[in-house]
């Protein structure tokens, strides 16, 4: 089943929109393992790529912004 983001959906490192780019992150960081949540453009940048993360899509539904989780 997927899941859909409750959460603050700006990039906790640029302050961006992460529907700006389309998808959201929500991952540990390179920084102590601490989780952020990312944009498309942070995430290559802050992410410990080799750590656990979650991707989520933006989806319009009824003129409205929902992230979904792939």
């Amino acid at each position: 089943m997927r899941g859909e983001w409750i959460g603050d959906t700006a990039c906790d490192f640029c302050k961006e929109e992460c529907s700006r780019l389309g998808y959201l992150y929500d991952g540990q960081t390179q920084y102590r393992k601490s989780w952020a949540t990312m944009c498309a453009s942070c995430y290559p940048v802050h992410a410990n790529l080799t750590g656990i993360s979650k991707k989520y899509k933006a989806h319009n539904i009824l003129g409205r912004i929902k992230f979904i989780k792939e």
